[in-house]
């Protein structure tokens, strides 16, 4: 899932191209990585530092903050033409600081669109790929009232084992009452020879995800003493700037030891949908 370029794949791409990266700046600055990825188009969700690029590479800046209030929708609709447009002839990775909330919001809503998923769905994959992804409360308000704008009404189940604010969902519900979920899930199958331009509607009985998604599950509530225990920890290396500008220059590769654990109770859940697969 995260290797020593920091980089997750989100898309498996399909001979070299199609592919969609997500990572931090370690993995944005390192040449290396990006050539060994075939990656030649970079999405900066960010606004603290810019890159310098050579002709090679096609970069796009959006200029973002990391902070609740920050208009995150505003940006979708360029982000997903970007990212579209480039995964025909290429592979992508999108980026912020850590590669841990601006980008994950951006990563998180192409999956909604183009996937057809639900904000819970997008949001338990992304994670199992990379799993310090968390968006901040703003932007998990954000995409609750995309999924809402995408599809007419919410139907993700947001928990704790999801999302440290998965209270921003019930604060909606008691604004519009109307809109709470039922509390039988949609189950989720794997669909072989899945296509970008084949989706299937919300309320279908079964939602079907790429097949390039290994699974989605949906892990076991935590407790809050686990969640506090368990919170993952993540600090990028400084990297060196130019003297009194914010541009990074191009490094040798960062060997960082990046290790960090998925919960028991995801694995246990893996591990019960595998074995509900075979029995069937």
């Amino acid at each position: 899932m995260i290797n020593n370029y920091d980089i997750s794949c989100i898309i498996e791409p399909v001979e070299k191209r199609g592919g969609l990266f997500h990572g931090s700046i370690i993995t944005a600055t390192n040449m290396n990585a990006l050539n060994q990825y075939n990656i030649t188009c970079v999405l900066s969700v960010c606004s603290e530092f810019t890159i310098q690029y050579g002709p090679e590479i096609n970069n796009l800046v959006l200029d973002c903050h990391d902070t609740p209030l920050q208009d995150m929708t505003s940006l979708f609709d360029q982000a997903h033409t970007f990212l579209e447009t480039s995964r025909q002839f290429t592979n992508v990775l999108v980026h912020c600081h850590a590669g841990k909330s601006r980008s994950t919001a951006i990563v998180i809503s192409y999956l909604m669109k183009k996937r057809n998923l639900n904000l819970e769905q997008a949001l338990i994959y992304v994670k199992h790929q990379r799993p310090i992804a968390s968006p901040n409360p703003g932007f998990i308000k954000q995409l609750l009232l995309y999924e809402q704008n995408l599809y007419g009404k919410i139907t993700s189940l947001l928990t704790e084992s999801i999302t440290p604010y998965f209270q921003i969902q019930q604060q909606l519900q008691a604004q519009s009452p109307n809109n709470t979920p039922a509390k039988q899930r949609t189950s989720i199958k794997l669909q072989d020879n899945y296509s970008d331009t084949k989706r299937q509607p919300l309320n279908s009985p079964i939602r079907s995800v790429p097949s390039s998604f290994p699974f989605i599950v949906q892990s076991p509530p935590q407790t809050k003493s686990q969640i506090y225990q368990e919170q993952y920890q993540f600090n990028t290396p400084q990297i060196p700037k130019h003297p009194n500008t914010n541009t990074f220059s191009f490094q040798q590769p960062i060997s960082v030891p990046f290790t960090v654990p998925i919960s028991k109770e995801i694995v246990q859940a893996i591990k019960k949908n595998n074995d509900q697969q075979q029995v069937e």
